[in-house]
């Protein structure tokens, strides 16, 4: 067994290194609110409030972020949503239009006005109040004026400092606890079926694009397939078990790519460490880069789906690290990680000639 040796400083520098970055795309500014606002507004990304006794004379303006309006707040004018999320306690003196995303009108929602959407997702209290009409796919852009650069941009900031550093710490414990618990998931893993692991490792490594292929077509066959199954209902028991192997695989494949990471982080530092440790490592490194790249608006979703369909690829092809895969055209190199037995075979191996033993013969002599 290898001995195992931490420089502690370097983990240290490189784990203080990841936080410091991690901090500083995720803190929100926090801005004071005012009581009145004069003129239009605009929301871009970030979350928004409006208080009560709180009122925007004007347009508000919310292009992919998240406006909440809360009882007694007023807005007179029209109220724009285009991609997002809106949801409304308080009062609209206009129309509300709506272009993706999702619009909820609560209980105290008081619309003096039209509700126009198009390709949106509505949700309205019986006690909400709407004084003209809800028209679907009616979209409405008087008072949008495209090209223009406003000069009144909101930035996506919480109106309460207190509520925005609330909001941070509690962002930064939840996901602090998702990624430590992500790293013990995997160094457990590796504990108990570190062979399964290395398979599975194994065949992303040799075979990424096959990986990815298969995790795609996993990821698309998959859903649907439940869905069927679901829909039988005398099914669904098959359907949930289903389902809990499709997110085992998903978990599985995860712990796979981070084993990988880990190994050639310990090679980077010039380390020896145990694979557990080196399946914690790479798992923590990789949850962590992918909670910095969740954070970018509309495109932080791609990082995150990418490693999952190239894990679960790899699970699907290893058959959940039962064998590495080997294409049919290819030969495992003698020096691989995995023992022959393990290997997928293009062809049967063929068993050795055995040389016939030398023949004796019984000479009955005379006496």
């Amino acid at each position: 067994m290898k001995n195992i040796r931490i420089d502690s400083k370097k983990i240290f520098t490189v784990l203080v290194l990841a936080l410091t970055l991690f901090v500083l795309f995720a803190v929100p500014s926090p801005v004071k609110a005012q009581t009145e606002d004069n003129g239009d507004k605009y929301v871009v990304g970030g979350r928004f409030r409006l208080r009560s006794d709180e009122t925007i004379n004007g347009n508000l303006f919310v292009l992919g972020g998240t406006a909440i309006l809360e009882q007694d707040s007023v807005v007179n004018g029209d109220v724009i949503l285009v991609g997002g999320t809106l949801e409304i306690s308080g009062a609209v003196n206009g129309d509300v239009n709506a272009m993706g995303g999702t619009v909820k009108l609560l209980d105290q929602a008081e619309i003096h006005g039209d509700v126009n959407l198009t390709s949106v997702s509505i949700t309205t209290s019986p006690y909400a109040v709407v004084d003209g009409n809800i028209n679907e796919n009616a979209f409405n852009f008087e008072g949008l004026e495209l090209g223009q650069i406003p000069d009144n941009v909101v930035q996506p900031k919480t109106t309460s400092p207190v509520e925005g550093w609330v909001d941070f710490v509690i962002n930064i414990l939840w996901a602090g606890l998702r990624i430590l618990a992500i790293s013990a998931i995997a160094a457990l893993v590796v504990l108990l079926a570190e062979k399964p692991t290395e398979r599975v490792k194994q065949s992303i490594v040799t075979e990424p694009v096959i990986a990815s292929a298969f995790g795609l077509l996993t990821a698309i066959v998959a859903p649907a397939l439940l869905l069927l199954l679901t829909i039988t209902i005398i099914l669904i028991p098959v359907a949930l078990i289903g389902l809990l192997a499709l997110v085992v695989a998903g978990l599985f494949g995860w712990v796979a790519i981070g084993y990988e990471v880990g190994k050639r982080i310990e090679k980077g530092l010039k380390q020896s460490w145990a694979p557990a440790i080196n399946a914690g490592v790479g798992a923590f490194f990789l949850s962590l880069v992918s909670s910095l790249f969740s954070i970018i608006p509309c495109i932080g979703w791609i990082i995150p789906v990418i490693i999952s369909i190239v894990g679960i690829g790899g699970v699907m092809i290893s058959r959940f690290g039962t064998t590495v895969y080997v294409p049919a055209n290819k030969t495992v190199p003698e020096h691989s990680l995995v023992n022959q037995q393990d290997q997928v075979q293009a062809n049967p191996a063929e068993k050795p000639h055995e040389e016939p033993g030398p023949q004796t013969s019984e000479k009955n002599e005379d006496a």
